[in-house]
């Protein structure tokens, strides 16, 4: 019998040009008009994130080779598994604003450093989409919690 693959986890997030994430903790206004459409799409991203994170243990889940694992989120939640490097690749998609402040995607790296591979790189529609695989061998061994 042939061993299982690990699954890999791939966080699929937006940022603006200037690499944030957010304004502040759950301020993503400036991803949609408000309304129904961003109010639906945050409460399906804390859905996804809660049956991930509470029902199921990352590690265990990645070991059991099941698919890979998409998670859509923000920044406190990638930090969070980019410091046990948990991410296996990062999914982008980086929007025409500049938001000049607020939580960056790698603020968490401190003087530590991750080495990521291009996947790919495709226009959308008015929105740039990047994919990153993370060079596990390469980066440093665990992420400052800083």
């Amino acid at each position: 019998m042939s061993a299982t693959a690990a699954s890999r986890l791939i966080p699929l997030m937006s940022a603006s040009l200037d690499g944030f994430l957010a304004r502040g903790p759950g301020d993503i206004d400036w991803l949609a008009e408000p309304g129904e459409v961003a109010e639906a799409a945050g409460d399906a991203r804390h859905a996804a994130n809660l049956e991930l994170l509470g029902q199921v243990r990352v590690p265990e889940r990645k070991e059991a080779g099941e698919g890979d694992i998409v998670l859509f989120g923000g920044a406190r939640i990638a930090h969070s598994l980019a410091r046990h490097r948990l991410i296996d690749e990062y999914r982008l998609t980086v929007h025409p604003v500049a938001l000049g402040e607020g939580r960056r995607l790698f603020e968490h790296l401190g003087s530590d450093h991750i080495e990521l591979e291009p996947v790919r790189a495709l226009e959308g529609a008015g929105v740039t989409h990047l994919r990153y695989r993370v060079s596990h061998a390469r980066s440093n061994s665990r992420i400052s919690a800083g």
